[in-house]
């Protein structure tokens, strides 16, 4: 799998909303992937048009998405992105209400003439994979390894610009160099994104959901805090936004680049009796730390309701 190339790949997204436009949108725009290897179904035409932006297919059921990857295609790898709410799953996957999962999202005649690579990506909250493979392959027939393989991919809304975050887990395909191939695949495939990281126990992408999944909300809060801080003290909305964003990225590229811990880095900005070390009390006194490492601790734990 590691040596196939991504403009053989064929992608689909179940599910059409903001984490599948994202991922689609960064795949796009780091031109490893063109818009016309894309399909995406959504019950719903309602955001449709912005996917034909994008230049890629769209329909409106799950069998028609399959079709488009098409039987006439058997030679390519095909890759498919599960996008829909944990809650709404087993609906979207029995999109034509006959009570099989299997049969509504996978025709099990195409499977039995498919002679490369199915890729099913979950990028559902708290959906453990054993339960993502029995909602959609309960007939094992249809679930060979050999055809078949799973992973599940917790990514935050940045891949959109090429700077988020992929937490991901697979299923063992049954040998260390089969799993190391399809690891190598998936790293090839997502690295266009932003930060890759791979996971041994999927129990642990519940914290990936709650530190950079949701955390970014929590950093566009803390953003927007900075801002609300600046414009209080005089300056212009547009600037104190501008200024806290970049003071915030290059935060980041100091702890990514310089190589020192946090404390270490903060440490070098405050000195005695200066300004840092008079906001930092005021951070402290509002118990700032721990309110982060809490809203963490409080999506990480909404995450495992969903399994």
């Amino acid at each position: 799998m590691e040596s196939v190339n991504l403009n053989e790949c064929l992608i689909g997204f179940i599910g059409a909303g903001n984490m599948a436009l994202a991922l689609a949108t960064g795949l796009i725009g780091s031109r490893a992937i063109n818009p016309k290897q894309i399909s995406a179904s959504s019950p719903t035409q309602r955001i449709g048009s912005r996917w034909q932006q994008l230049g890629c297919h769209i329909c409106t059921d799950n069998n028609q998405l399959f079709g488009h990857l098409g039987p006439q295609n058997f030679a390519t790898t095909k890759v498919v992105f599960l996008c829909v709410k944990p809650n709404v799953y087993k609906k979207s996957v029995d999109s034509d209400n006959n009570g099989s999962a299997a049969t509504a999202l996978v025709k099990p005649d195409s499977l039995l003439h498919m002679t490369n690579t199915l890729v099913i990506v979950s990028v559902m909250a708290g959906v453990e994979l054993r339960l993502v493979r029995r909602l959609v392959f309960p007939d094992q027939r249809f679930a060979s390894p050999a055809h078949i393989v799973f992973a599940r991919l917790m990514p935050n809304t940045a891949v959109s610009v090429g700077a988020g975050v992929c937490g991901t887990c697979i299923e063992s395909v049954g040998s260390a160099r089969g799993d190391n191939a399809f690891k190598g695949f998936l790293k090839k495939l997502l690295a266009p994104l932003g930060l890759v990281e791979f996971v041994d126990d999927e129990h642990l992408l519940n914290a990936v959901c709650g530190l950079a999944g949701s955390g970014i909300a929590f950093v566009y809060t803390f953003i927007h805090a900075m801002a609300d801080g600046g414009l209080k003290m005089g300056l212009p909305r547009t600037v104190a936004t501008s200024i806290a964003a970049q003071t915030v990225k290059g935060a980041a590229l100091m702890v990514e680049k310089s190589g020192q811990n946090t404390i270490a880095l903060r440490d070098e900005v405050t000195s005695p009796a200066g300004t840092t070390i008079h906001g930092l009390h005021a951070l402290e006194s509002g118990g700032f730390a721990g309110l982060v490492m809490s809203a963490i601790e409080l999506a990480t734990k909404r995450a495992e309701d969903f399994k």
